[in-house]
C-alpha cells in the first residue's frame, strides 16, 4: 500500500478478502489518524482466518496488528456493519495512539528502550478508557452504525448508573467484586463522546500528546485540568450526571451479577437458558415452576446469542482448539439429552455455528462458514444427517441466528450493506417465501410463532421485543422493559424473555400485550464497487525471522536479575529470539546470555547460551577453628538444546493442557582453583546433563467470585541427570500433585500438594522444582516427601478508597499446613519439617491503575525454631 504505510500478510487463498481489507485500510488511514501526528513507519497487519473467534488487536510486543476475520453474530458488537470495516476503522486507531508514542519526550522512550518500554510507558499514561473508548468512537464515525449507536452496547452504562448512582473514578478504573462496573470499553466510549463534543475533535489527540510528554505523577489527570480547568474525576462524574438525570437513580446495595440468557420454553412449560455471572460459570439450567436445576456445565461455547431446544435436545456449537496451534480452531455441535443428560456431538472437523433444532427433534440447521469468507446455511435430517437444504451467502452477505420453527419452515437475518432483513425458507420446497427489509434497523435473535415473526428491535435508546406478521406487515411491540428486552420466545399466550438489569438478566414472563406502530424503513443505499484495481501482491519468505522490536533493561521475575537486551520476534512469531547482559544481584557479576526459540515446528526448539562470572567464598580448613576463608572466581559456559511440547487439550468446562520437554546441556568451567567446593559449584572442565519434563493440569474454570479453582488436578514429574561417565555426577528426579476440591461454602475451596522426590549419592546438586515446607529455606536430600494443605476462602468484597493512592477490591484469607520429610542414605534417622500459618490477603489498584496487584500478610509457626513468623506476601509467596 503507497497511500498508508501498512503491510498487509494473509494466507494463500485469500486474495479477495485481502485486497478488500487492503483498500479499506488505504481508504480509512488518513481518517482514522485524525488529529494524531502522522507517521511514515510500516506497520505490519495479519490476517487470521483459522480461527472462529471474532476480534482483534494491536500488539507492541513484536510489534503488529492481528485482524481474526471470522464475523460476530453479537449484534451489540456488529450491528448493521459489515466486519471486516469495523475492525479496520477500530484498530487503526489504536495503531495511531500507538505512534503517538513516538514523539516528543516518548520519543526518547522508545529509542532507550524499544517498542517494550514504548508500551509500558505510553499504557502507565494514558488510562485504558481512553484507548479504547477513543477507538469505538472512531469505529462510530466512520461505519454506518458504531457502538455508540447501539442501544445493547449502552445498557449496561445506563442500569448501573440508574441503579447504583455514579461510581468514583477508581472503582472505574479497577472494577468490582460487588458490582458490574461497566467496563473500559463502554464507559471509555461515552466520555470519549463527551470530551470531543465539549471541546473538540483535535482535544483527545492534543491532551495524549501531551500526557506522553509530562511523565508525572497524575500526569493524565494534570493535563486534563490544565486544558479543561476541571479533574478527569470531577469531568466524568458530571459527565456521568447527565445520564442519571434522565432517570432517576434508586441506589442498591445488592451484590452480585447473575443473567439467564437464551430462554426456549418446552411443550411441558419448563424453561432452558444459559446462566453465568460472578457466582456461576456458564451452565445449562432447567426452570420449572420456579425452581432451578443445573443440567451441566458448557464448554468453550461459541456464543451467537442464540440457544436451541426441542422436547428431546439443547443443541449448541463448542469450539473445538487445535492441540498444538493457538489460532487454528473448529468446532463442534453439541447435542445434550434432556432424557439422559449425556452429549453427542457432530462435526468436530468443521466450523459449524449458530445450531437450532426443530421442535420434533427431526432437523437440525447451523450457518457453516469456510476460511475463504464463504457461508452456507444448512438443514440436515438429523436421525440420518442427510442435508435436506441449504442457503449459499451472496457476496457480502452475512447470516445471522438461523432458527428451525414449529411450521417446517427457517428464520434468519440477513445483513448486506450495512442493511437488515429478516427471511423464512421453506427448506423442503427449497424457497423463500417471506423477506421483510428493515433497513439500518439493528434486528437480532428472530422466531416464529404461527404468522408472526418476534425479533429483537430498538425502539429509540432500548431494545425491545417487536414482531412483524407475514401476512399483512403489521408491526408491533411486545415489551417496554425500561433498560431492555431480549430474545423473546412466545407461546400462545404469553412472551418469555430475558430482560436486562443492573444485577444481570432475569428471566420475564408475560401476557401478550401487543402495541401497534409505524415501521419506518431508512436503508443505506449501496457503495459502489471500490475494487476498479487489484493492489500488487508478493509472496513473504517465512524465513524472514530477524525483528528487533525492543531494548532495554527487564526485571526478571525471580527479582535477584536484571538484564538489559535485545529481543526479536518476528511478525509471524516463528522465531523468538535475545541476546543481552543480566547481572546477577547474588554473586554481583554480569552474565552474556543468547536465547533462541523456535515455534513454527510442530516441536518449540529452545536453544539457549551462558557465559557468566562466577563467584564463591569457602572456609577450607579441615577442622575447627574456621578461619581461613577463601575467595574464587572462575568463568562459566553453558549451552543447551531442547524441545518442549504444548498441547491445549480443552474440550469441554475443564481447562485441559499438558507439556512435555527436554533438553541436553554441556557445561565448561574453568579457573576453579578452590580445594573445597559446595555441592553445586563444578570443577574445571567439560560436562553434560540432560533434563525432561511432563506436565498436565486439568481444572475447572473459575468464576469471579471463586478463589481457585473448585475442581481439578495438576501433575508435574521432571528428571535431572549427568550421563556418562564424568567427574561430576548426580541424578534428580520428583513428581508433584495438586488437587483442587471444593470448600463447604461455595467461592472457598481446598488445595492438596503431595511431592516425592530422589536424589543420587553425587557430588554436584540440581536445583529442585519441589514445593517445600513454607519458612523453611530448602534442604537437599536423598529422599524427599513434602506435603500440603491449604483452605482459601474469601472474607469481603469492598470498595474502599483511599484518595488518589488506593482502592481495594477484595480481601481473602488462607489457613494452611506443611510437612516435609528428608532423608539421607546414610542417615538412618529422617528429618522432619512442620509449619502452619495463616494469610491474610488484599487485592487492591494502586494509583488509580487499571492493573490489580495482591499483597497480603502472612502468620507463621515453624516447629524447628518453635517461633512465630510475621511475613510479607507477594500473591501467594512469602519473603
Amino acid at each position: 500500500m503507497k497511500s498508508a504505510p501498512l503491510d498487509l500478510y494473509f494466507p494463500a487463498g485469500f486474495d479477495s478478502v485481502a485486497q478488500v481489507t487492503a483498500h479499506e485500510l488505504e481508504a480509512s488511514w488518513a481518517k482514522t489518524g485524525s488529529g494524531f501526528p502522522k507517521n511514515t513507519r510500516r506497520f505490519p497487519i495479519l490476517l487470521q482466518n483459522q480461527g472462529l473467534v471474532s476480534n482483534g488487536f494491536v500488539s507492541l510486543f513484536a510489534p503488529r496488528a492481528e485482524f481474526l476475520t471470522t464475523p460476530s453474530q453479537d449484534a451489540a458488537l456488529l450491528g448493521t456493519n459489515d466486519w471486516l470495516p469495523l475492525l479496520v476503522s477500530h484498530e487503526l486507531r489504536h495503531v495511531h495512539q500507538s505512534n503517538a508514542a513516538k514523539q516528543g519526550l516518548a520519543r526518547w522512550v522508545h529509542g532507550i528502550f524499544g517498542a517494550y518500554g514504548q508500551a509500558v510507558y505510553s499504557n502507565l499514561l494514558i488510562p485504558n478508557w481512553l484507548w479504547e473508548g477513543d477507538a469505538v468512537e472512531t469505529e462510530s464515525h466512520l461505519n454506518a452504525m458504531g457502538r455508540s449507536q447501539i442501544p445493547q452496547f449502552k445498557l449496561p452504562l445506563k442500569a448501573y448508573l440508574a441503579t447504583y448512582g455514579v461510581p468514583n473514578y477508581a472503582k472505574m478504573m479497577g472494577k468490582s467484586y460487588q458490582h458490574l462496573v461497566p467496563n473500559h470499553y463502554v464507559f471509555g466510549q461515552y466520555l470519549s463522546q463527551q470530551m470531543t463534543k465539549d471541546f473538540g475533535e483535535t482535544f483527545i489527540p492534543s491532551l495524549w500528546q501531551s500526557a506522553l510528554n509530562h511523565p508525572t505523577l497524575f500526569g493524565f489527570s494534570k493535563q486534563f485540568k490544565k486544558r479543561t480547568g476541571k479533574s478527569i474525576d470531577h469531568y466524568a462524574t458530571d459527565a456521568f450526571e447527565k445520564l442519571t438525570a434522565q432517570d432517576s437513580a434508586s441506589v442498591t446495595k445488592k451484590q452480585g451479577y447473575t443473567q439467564y440468557l437464551y430462554p426456549n420454553v418446552l411443550a411441558d412449560g419448563r424453561i432452558i437458558a444459559l446462566k453465568s455471572g460472578f457466582s456461576d460459570i456458564r451452565q445449562l439450567v432447567e426452570i420449572k415452576q420456579g425452581k432451578e436445576r443445573r443440567l451441566t456445565y458448557l464448554g468453550p461455547m461459541i456464543d451467537a446469542s442464540m440457544l436451541s431446544a426441542s422436547n428431546e435436545f439443547v443443541v449448541w456449537s463448542e469450539l473445538v482448539y487445535h492441540s498444538r496451534w493457538g489460532q487454528k480452531q473448529q468446532s463442534r455441535l453439541v447435542f445434550y439429552s434432556l432424557k439422559s443428560g449425556q452429549k453427542m456431538f457432530w462435526g468436530v472437523h468443521e466450523k459449524w455455528i449458530s445450531p437450532s433444532i426443530s421442535p420434533d427433534s427431526k432437523y437440525v440447521s447451523f450457518i457453516h462458514l469456510k476460511e475463504n469468507d464463504q457461508s452456507s446455511i444448512m438443514v440436515y435430517d438429523r436421525a440420518h444427517r442427510q442435508v435436506i437444504s441449504k442457503i449459499v451467502a451472496k457476496s457480502g452477505e452475512q447470516f445471522l441466528q438461523p432458527r428451525i420453527n414449529r411450521d417446517g419452515t427457517l428464520v434468519y437475518i440477513v445483513k448486506y450493506a450495512g442493511n437488515k432483513s429478516v427471511c423464512v425458507w421453506d427448506f423442503v420446497q427449497q424457497k423463500e417465501i417471506f423477506r421483510k427489509d428493515f433497513g439500518q434497523h439493528n434486528i437480532a435473535h428472530p422466531t416464529v410463532d404461527g404468522n408472526w415473526i418476534y425479533m429483537n428491535y430498538p425502539a429509540g435508546d432500548v431494545d425491545q421485543i417487536a414482531r412483524i406478521n407475514r401476512l399483512d406487515d403489521r408491526f408491533e411491540i411486545m415489551t417496554k422493559d425500561r433498560f431492555g428486552a431480549y430474545f423473546g420466545y412466545s407461546t400462545s399466550d404469553s412472551l418469555t424473555y430475558s430482560a436486562y438489569t443492573a444485577a444481570g438478566h432475569k428471566i420475564v414472563i408475560v401476557p401478550l400485550k401487543p402495541t401497534s406502530v409505524d415501521l419506518a424503513i431508512h436503508s443505506l443505499e449501496s457503495k459502489k464497487d471500490s475494487l476498479q484495481h487489484s493492489l500488487p501482491v508478493k509472496l513473504v519468505s517465512k524465513w524472514n525471522l530477524i525483528n528487533p522490536f525492543t531494548w532495554g533493561p527487564v526485571l526478571s521475575s525471580t527479582g535477584n536479575q536484571l538484564e538489559y537486551s535485545i529481543q526479536s520476534r518476528d511478525v509471524f512469531n516463528s522465531l523468538q529470539a535475545s541476546a543481552g547482559i543480566r547481572y546477577e544481584m547474588n554473586e554481583r557479576h554480569l552474565n552474556q546470555f543468547a536465547r533462541l526459540s523456535y515455534h513454527a515446528w510442530f516441536p518449540i526448539i529452545d536453544v539457549n547460551y551462558q557465559s557468566s562470572n562466577r563467584q564463591t567464598q569457602l572456609y577450607i580448613d579441615n577442622k575447627k577453628p574456621l578461619d581461613s576463608l577463601r575467595v574464587d572466581q572462575w568463568k562459566q559456559q553453558t549451552w543447551d538444546v531442547g524441545f518442549r511440547i504444548p498441547f491445549n487439550l480443552t474440550h469441554g468446562a475443564y481447562q485441559e493442557f499438558l507439556q512435555i520437554g527436554s533438553n541436553i546441556g554441556f557445561l565448561n568451567v574453568s579457573g576453579y582453583d578452590l580445594t573445597k567446593r559446595y555441592y553445586s559449584e563444578p570443577f574445571n572442565g567439560n560436562y553434560s546433563f540432560v533434563k525432561h519434563q511432563v506436565y498436565y493440569s486439568k481444572l475447572l474454570s473459575k468464576s469471579l467470585w471463586d478463589v481457585q479453582a473448585r475442581k481439578g488436578f495438576v501433575f508435574q514429574a521432571n528428571w535431572n541427570g549427568i550421563p556418562f561417565k564424568q567427574k561430576l555426577q548426580n541424578e534428580l528426579w520428583n513428581i508433584q500433585a495438586q488437587i483442587y476440591l471444593p470448600g463447604p461454602l461455595k467461592h472457598d475451596g481446598f488445595l492438596l500438594r503431595y511431592a516425592y522426590q530422589q536424589e543420587s549419592a553425587g557430588n554436584y546438586r540440581f536445583g529442585s522444582s519441589v514445593y517445600f515446607p513454607r519458612g523453611y529455606l530448602y534442604t537437599s536430600f536423598n529422599q524427599l516427601s513434602t506435603l500440603g494443605i491449604d483452605y482459601r476462602f474469601p472474607i469481603k468484597n469492598t470498595d474502599i478508597r483511599v484518595g488518589r493512592i488506593l482502592y481495594i477490591s477484595r480481601i481473602k484469607g488462607n489457613v494452611f499446613g506443611d510437612l516435609g520429610m528428608g532423608k539421607d542414605n546414610l542417615d538412618r534417622k529422617a528429618q522432619s519439617f512442620h509449619a502452619f500459618g495463616v494469610d491474610l490477603l488484599a487485592q487492591f489498584h494502586a494509583l488509580r491503575f487499571s492493573q490489580g496487584f495482591e499483597l497480603g500478610v502472612r502468620a507463621l509457626y515453624v516447629a524447628e525454631s518453635k517461633s512465630w513468623a510475621i511475613v510479607p506476601l507477594v500473591i501467594d509467596i512469602g519473603f
